[in-house]
């Protein structure tokens, strides 16, 4: 018994003094008497100056106590922070974040800095929109505009591919559901126009994939034949105005492989004349003397230019932009063209990119990555730098978006 407890003595004062081994040490301070923040950032400017677009615009602001270091440095509009892309200790550029609103405060802090910078009050905008979204099941398809900017779009019930009409909306109607309150009706019928031009003296004009070029009189009312094209297999898809208001179109062909095998030129007076060209060609537009075609030959996608030597005669077309040099044959593809007044040439795809921009000397890049998506169907210019684009989206079929582009159209000579 002696010999017990003597034992469980032991024990007992082993364990204690286990425990008393492990009493826990208070944490070190993170208390620093010696640190001092950094002085606090200041923003004198951003540029541009009052407003950018939103997702788009690089802003330069302007200060001073920022880090040349890029990753310290944060640039809040509102709540959301802006990437920043250089820095130095007085100026910042950042890619303008995905926020909208006229008056967000946008301020600066620096890793260091106690304190935030002042607060400026600045705008982002949209740089793209949706525009009188069509009713539940409708999709849009050709588009044009008029000297005022109001939209011509064809619509189409989406379950029975019958047209709804052709429709003329005010370029007010900003993501407003298309009813008979804000649109006006201006060509009923089942048809489907692929391609829509407002014409001289307000005169419509449209084709729909069959061989004819049509009219609607100003005003609206109903279509009529204006010229005829041969052979009767032709499927006219797109088309344009020269400056002589001639029309330039084509197309492809019934049955497979649904080849066209010309370009036609329609006179003021409706007298025809084709130029041999074999390829599909989906989309037109004149521009400082020539005539340009989105066109697929041979399996490979590019857009051609045809110097217009007069009304009747084009000269010998030469590549202009080589799509599928990007991409591969029988890959993606270009569905419309425009030129803005400064020479950049718009290409609507149905590549990842959407819409892109090609600069005159063959430079190329996205319209506003990450901000538009495929796959823009028809083009037309608005006034100001709006760009309105019936877009097929596997989300929303054949949406109307309006773009900011920040420039002008090139003449179209439709209307001028």
């Amino acid at each position: 018994m002696k010999h017990s407890l003597v034992i469980l003595a032991l024990g007992l004062s082993v364990i204690g003094g286990s425990f008393s081994g492990c009493a826990k040490k208070p944490d070190p301070s993170v208390y620093d008497p010696t640190w001092q923040s950094l002085p606090a950032p200041t923003i004198t400017s951003l540029s541009p100056s009052g407003s950018a677009l939103a997702g788009v615009t690089v802003i330069t602001v302007t200060g001073t106590n920022f880090s040349p270091a890029v990753t310290n440095d944060l640039v809040y509009f509102g709540a959301t922070p802006a990437r920043v892309l250089t820095a130095s200790a007085t100026t910042l550029t950042v890619k303008a974040p995905l926020v909208v609103g006229d008056t967000l405060p946008v301020a600066v802090a620096v890793l260091g800095a106690q304190a935030f910078s002042n607060y400026v009050q600045y705008g982002l905008k949209s740089a793209v929109l949706r525009f009188s979204v069509p009713k539940t099941g409708e999709d849009a398809f050709g588009i044009t505009c008029d000297a005022a900017g109001f939209v011509y779009v064809s619509l189409v019930d989406s379950s029975s591919g019958n047209g709804t009409g052709t429709w003329k909306i005010s370029p007010t109607q900003i993501n407003v559901k298309r009813d008979t309150a804000n649109a006006h009706l201006y060509n009923s019928g089942v048809t489907k126009w692929t391609g829509l031009k407002m014409g001289p003296a307000g005169v419509l004009y449209a084709v729909r994939n069959v061989n004819g070029i049509f009219r609607i009189p100003a005003g609206g009312g109903t279509a009529g034949l204006f010229a005829a094209l041969s052979p009767a297999s032709i499927k006219i898809i797109d088309f344009d105005f020269d400056q002589n208001h001639n029309i330039w179109a084509g197309g492809s062909a019934s049955g497979s492989p649904g080849i066209g095998t010309a370009i036609y030129r329609i006179t003021p007076a409706g007298q025809v004349k084709a130029f041999p060209f074999v390829a599909i060609c989906r989309s037109f537009r004149v521009y400082s003397g020539s005539l340009y075609v989105s066109a697929k030959t041979d399996s490979l996608e590019s857009v051609w230019q045809f110097p217009i030597v007069s009304s009747d005669s084009l000269g010998p077309p030469t590549k202009y932009v080589d799509f599928s040099a990007k991409y591969v044959p029988d890959g993606p593809s270009v569905q419309c063209i425009t030129f803005s007044s400064d020479g950049d040439l718009y290409l609507g795809t149905d590549a990842p990119e959407g819409i892109i921009v090609v600069h005159q000397g063959g430079a190329s890049e996205p319209l506003y990555p990450g901000v538009i998506f495929p796959t823009a169907v028809a083009f037309a210019w608005g006034t100001g730098s709006n760009l309105f684009v019936s877009r097929n989206a596997p989300t929303n079929p054949h949406s109307i978006l309006v773009i900011n582009t920040l420039k002008q159209s090139a003449p179209y000579y439709g209307i001028q």
